[in-house]
């Protein structure tokens, strides 16, 4: 997964889940378009999804926290998202990527 300066790799076949809380971060600015891509297998479609909890609430289920969401596929998936206008500046927000076969 890579995203700004962030460039995340989780070995295929390893952990069903990977903990990265706090050995990853960067620098998102207000209202600035941002890419984005996850890189999955080669032979089986991934459904991909990814959120931003922007509200600090501890989940990823309002509105605006799913930043990506392409279709199903092989091989990299990449887009781009634009950040909210005015989130809460200098607090640290957690980001959270699925893929599933």
């Amino acid at each position: 997964m890579t995203l700004n300066t962030i460039d995340q790799t989780t070995v295929y076949d390893g952990a069903v889940m990977n903990d990265y809380t706090c050995s990853d971060n960067t620098v998102l600015s207000a209202n600035t378009l941002y890419n984005i891509s996850v890189t999955v297998g080669a032979f089986n479609n991934q459904w991909v999804r990814v959120f931003i909890d922007y509200n600090g609430d501890g989940d990823f289920v309002d509105g605006g926290e799913q930043i990506f969401a392409p279709a199903n596929g092989l091989n990299v998936r990449s887009g781009s998202f634009t950040t909210p206008v005015a989130p809460t500046p200098d607090v640290l927000r957690r980001m959270r990527v699925i893929s599933i076969s």
